[in-house]
């Protein structure tokens, strides 16, 4: 199970360099568009499991390529609001195929002509 799940974590990690993106990465766009495009970053970091510290250099990262924005929170100057931007809605649109596409054909691989059938 170990090694599958590895190889398709491999695969799917070199998919996703043409965009210039890791899985990490990808997982924090996807869940802020999950959250509703702004989130505080301690939210991302539950629902992702990171630690903060994690979420902050996903975040760094994300932001010098122009993928988030960070701003204050104008009713809580306290807090630091993440929001996507409209390079990172675009970029999604065309990785997510590209993710979805490769996750199936690597699940597909390893099973049998009747578990896929189950699936269907």
């Amino acid at each position: 199970m170990y090694k599958t799940n590895h190889l398709i974590v491999k695969e799917v990690e070199e998919q996703l360099q043409f965009f210039n993106l890791t899985l990490g990465k990808l997982y924090l766009l996807i869940s802020l568009k999950r959250l509703g495009k702004t989130a505080q970053p301690s939210e991302l970091s539950d629902a992702l499991s990171l630690t903060r510290a994690n979420i902050s250099g996903l975040l760094n990262t994300l932001e010098s390529n122009c993928l988030v924005s960070r701003r204050v929170d104008s009713s809580n100057r306290r807090r630091i609001l993440v929001q996507m931007t409209d390079v990172s809605e675009k970029l999604l649109e065309n990785v997510l195929p590209v993710y979805v596409k490769t996750l199936s054909k690597r699940i597909q691989a390893r099973l049998s002509d009747k578990e896929q059938d189950q699936l269907i």
